[in-house]
């Protein structure tokens, strides 16, 4: 009896222990299915992200050497490739944050060491408001006859160089300015940056630094086309596809040259005028001269005015300085130790541009240096791709997809 109860426990045992031992198995190999599901998994991702950031890394040395920007080529059709190099919007970007680390304005890199404090911005309002307050008292004087003083211009023209604000013209032809009413009208107009217009509009509203981006970004693409496309003159090696010709739009180099002297001698006649208007001996003599005729007088002074200015722009296609408004003692010299060289002017003139205007000929300036199409050259990649794994524990299939991307501005 005792043997068959023996017998008995031992044939339970032996069921219970093959039971465990299969279902250890069974979950080794389980364990071992998930194992090396994860592994398959992982590798795939790992696979597909090593795939992105090889074709992020080759991008083309001789763009990303000459102009600094990161764009990489179409290789793979499957991928997807967005934010095209060609399109202004992705240029403009590039070009900003390439350019944020390089600040060379005052007032950008004042805002970028301040960006925290917020006050700063209504310190530039109130500047934009002061300079146009100054501007308006100086129009004022002169439609009196009455000569702005030299600190007043001095002031201006400090608060016009900080605050990136230009001078604006409006005489096409030596005719128009001879024939030009001082006693109405205005001899200096000032035009606030649509940038800096933006700002006024948006900062009481929210604060953060895409609004400091959005503020710098023509001084910043200002400063990339100086520094990367660069600028000819007579001290300069001349290139058809430089500063000039995102001024001009021109490629002969003849006609470059021709129409940025003639916005440079239009700036420095306005400012020589100025200039020779706050100096009392000279305007006295002119009067005398014409014989105490008012118009004849003003006349006599733009004649005078046209001379000066005409020195001005070979000195400055030369290398050399000058002063952007002239002393009583300055006014009949025609060398000077400082002042604003050509590359000061270039920049000025550069202002003048529609934002949208300079991109477009800074894209043509890279295709014809380098002989590419922007159209090929991009910044950003994804593509999709499944990753399948069948257990072989069990009739069961996993089917997973996974979008794989790269940004070079993350």
């Amino acid at each position: 009896m005792k043997k068959a109860q023996l017998m008995g426990n031992k044939g339970s045992v032996t069921i219970f222990m093959t039971i465990f031992i299969s279902m250890l198995i069974i979950l080794i190999v389980l364990l071992n299915d998930i194992g090396e599901y994860f592994f398959q998994y992982n590798h795939f991702i790992r696979e597909n992200y090593l795939s992105v950031q090889n074709q992020m890394k080759r991008f083309d040395n001789n763009l990303f050497d000459r102009y600094g920007i990161l764009g990489f080529e179409m290789q793979n059709k499957l991928m997807n490739y967005e934010n095209s190099l060609s399109d202004n919007t992705v240029l403009k970007e590039s070009i900003v944050k390439l350019m944020k680390h390089r600040v060379i304005n005052d007032v950008s890199m004042s805002i970028i060491e301040k960006v925290i404090e917020e006050k700063k911005i209504l310190g530039i309002l109130k500047e934009l408001d002061e300079t146009i307050a100054l501007k308006n008292s100086i129009n004022r004087q002169i439609r009196e006859l009455k000569i702005p003083s030299e600190k007043i211009i001095l002031l201006l023209c400090k608060k016009v160089l900080k605050n990136h604000m230009y001078f604006e013209y409006p005489y096409s032809s030596f005719d128009e300015i001879k024939n030009i009413d001082f006693t109405n009208g205005e001899l200096i107009k000032l035009e606030i940056d649509e940038y800096i217009k933006k700002v006024r509009v948006n900062y009481f509203s929210t604060f953060d630094f895409e609004n400091i981006e959005y503020l710098l970004s023509k001084p910043l693409v200002v400063e990339y086309v100086i520094d990367y496309l660069g600028y000819s003159s007579n001290f300069n090696k001349k290139e058809i596809y430089t500063s000039e010709y995102a001024i001009t739009g021109f490629t002969n180099i003849y006609t470059q040259r021709v129409f940025i002297e003639g916005e440079i001698f239009s700036l420095r006649i306005l400012l020589n005028t100025a200039s020779i208007m706050k100096n009392p001996l000279k305007m006295k003599n002119y009067l005398t001269q014409a014989g105490g005729d008012i118009r004849g007088q003003f006349f006599l002074m733009l004649i005078d005015s046209i001379k000066i200015s005409l020195n001005d722009i070979n000195e400055i296609y030369e290398g050399n300085p000058i002063p952007l408004i002239k002393t009583n003692n300055d006014i009949d010299k025609k060398k000077f130790k400082s002042g604003l060289y050509y590359k000061d002017y270039v920049r000025i003139l550069l202002y003048f541009i529609p934002e949208n205007t300079l991109i477009n000929r800074i894209e043509n300036s890279i295709e014809n240096k380098l002989y590419i199409d922007l159209e090929n050259y991009y910044t950003y990649l994804s593509f999709d791709k499944s990753f399948n794994y069948s257990f072989q524990t069990f009739d069961y299939t996993v089917n997973k997809k996974r979008k794989f991307e790269g940004d070079y501005n993350e």
